[in-house]
């Protein structure tokens, strides 16, 4: 949509309904920017003369103005603009050129500003234009707008370096996406970097600013990749997909990207059964800027029989990332045993999240091992632990718990699996903040004591506090969803309960 040329900010004519969309969304960007810069302090109000020039133009010229996104776009483009109009005309000493922008442009209203069609392209020679019904391949000049009334031009090269800063981080801050979100910031930097040289520059003065890394990903051919940047550059290795197959590159590129460990921030790999051992293996040295590690094995393709053998899932060891990961905040193991697991916790203490997902026999943690683990985890938020639907916890519940400890910080909780363990579980835990509790029963005979106590020692899980119950009954389980009814815009606390199994009849 964007590209740079001749000191001019050049914007193709959108075809299709997805470029109209991402000329809105530079647009809005571009806006946001305009107003950052003119609330602070020490504000020039040419930076926001230079950045609304170009986004009426664009507006006026370079959209359908039938569209209704460009009707609301304009009506709060108009609305900012009136505050850059007042600042531009009050500032002294104005230049005539700026002040002559603000006065027409606020008689116009900020509404109806008369653009003349006809817009010289620059590939054209000197005094040939084209009108805006002529070529399907029309280009929007913004340096050689005409207006019947009056005349300004700005050229994007014009704005300073920490404009240019502040529209790149608001792009790359907004095109996070739940599954795509580390690729597709990786792309947008580099569509970014590779408009000039200029552009180029800025982005890399900046890497922690923008966040900037490389992502390793299905396809990329990371061996050839990774030398090709400037600068040192974080790798975040994103194979996250249990439906796409890896490829041969694809498990070369993982562990000779795994092997780069003080470049590591981010992990998130489904891993097949015969490449589980090899990245077990190459994890155990320390990684020291890892932050968010998401580790899946697929235990179907494990448990699929081939050639007369079944694979076992490969066990964390006790070294896993040196043994340490003082940076680590996000947490999600699945199929992955690592009965060791408690013992890493007590190096991981800026842990936000942990999710440990499908716990198996052979990954096996006791409850006073899992809470001995968490009693370290001050900034610990969101707590999932859920095991496999085969798994029989033998131990007896004790009634007088060794020890507890208190999250003062969670606020989601999530278990699932028998009774038994989540008795011996909540009765070492207190969770005070605590206002979204899910818990999902497996196993026929139900104990819930300690699950009473737990949620009187809580602020937002009373059962006197939650006054309105939603049951529904599905073909194999029951769920039973209390909350309580607050003011709007406040958050709402919940308490889920479901019983899972062919025995709903005896409960």
């Amino acid at each position: 949509v964007v590209s740079y040329e001749r000191r001019t900010l050049i914007l193709p004519e959108p075809h299709s309904k997805k470029q109209t969309t991402s000329l809105l969304y530079f647009i809005q960007r571009l806006t946001k920017c305009a107003q950052s810069s003119m609330m602070s302090s020490n504000a020039s109000p040419t930076n926001g003369y230079s950045v609304f020039s170009l986004i009426d133009g664009v507006l006026s010229q370079g959209c359908n103005q039938e569209d209704p996104r460009v009707k609301l776009l304009r009506e709060g483009v108009e609305h900012d603009a009136a505050d850059i109009c007042a600042r531009l005309l009050n500032h002294n000493p104005a230049s005539a050129s700026v002040s002559a922008w603000a006065l027409g442009f606020a008689q116009a209203k900020m509404m109806t500003l008369p653009w003349n069609n006809n817009v010289v392209s620059p590939g054209l020679s000197s005094g040939v234009a084209w009108t805006s019904t002529g070529s399907p391949g029309r280009f929007l000049n913004m340096g050689k707008v005409l207006s019947k009334n009056y005349r300004y031009g700005a050229t994007i090269d014009v704005l300073p370096d920490n404009v240019f800063l502040d529209i790149f981080d608001f792009c790359l801050r907004d095109s996070t996406m739940p599954e795509l979100e580390v690729i597709q910031h990786m792309r947008i930097w580099q569509v970014l970097g590779h408009v000039c040289q200029r552009w180029r520059r800025i982005i890399f003065a900046s890497p922690r600013r923008l966040d900037l890394h490389l992502s390793c990903s299905y396809g990329t051919h990371v061996r050839r990749n990774l030398g090709s940047w400037p600068v040192t550059l974080p790798l975040a290795i994103d194979y996250p997909s249990s439906l796409s197959r890896l490829t041969h590159r694809d498990e070369d590129s993982i562990i000779f990207a795994l092997r780069r460990t003080s470049r590591v921030h981010h992990i998130d790999i489904h891993v097949p059964g015969p490449l589980s051992k090899k990245v077990a293996d190459v994890m155990r040295r320390s990684f020291p800027v890892l932050t968010h590690l998401h580790l899946a094995w697929d235990l179907d393709e494990m448990l699929r029989p081939s050639h007369g053998s079944r694979d076992v899932p490969s066990v964390i060891p006790s070294r896993f990332l040196g043994g340490s990961a003082p940076h680590l905040q996000h947490i999600r193991l699945r199929n992955v045993p690592f009965p060791h697991l408690p013992t890493f916790l007590l190096s991981a203490r800026n842990l936000v999240t942990l999710e440990v997902e499908n716990i198996c026999q052979n990954g096996y943690i006791s409850p006073e091992a899992m809470v001995g683990g968490l009693a370290v985890l001050t900034r610990l938020i969101s707590l999932s632990i859920t095991f496999d639907k085969s798994f029989v916890h033998d131990q007896t519940t004790r009634a007088d718990p060794p020890m507890r400890i208190t999250l003062p910080a969670l606020t989601t909780l999530y278990y699932q699996g028998d009774s038994e363990y989540s008795e011996d579980f909540l009765a070492q835990i207190d969770t005070p903040r605590v206002d979204d509790f899910r818990i999902e029963y497996l196993a026929q005979e139900i104990q819930a004591t300690q699950l009473s106590r737990f949620l009187d020692r809580t602020e937002n899980l009373k059962l006197d506090q939650l006054n309105r119950a939603k049951v529904t009954f599905y073909y194999s389980y029951v769920q039973v969803e209390l909350n309580s009814s607050r003011p709007q815009g406040e958050h709402e606390a919940r308490l889920t309960l479901v019983v899972d199994g062919g025995w709903l009849d005896t409960q």
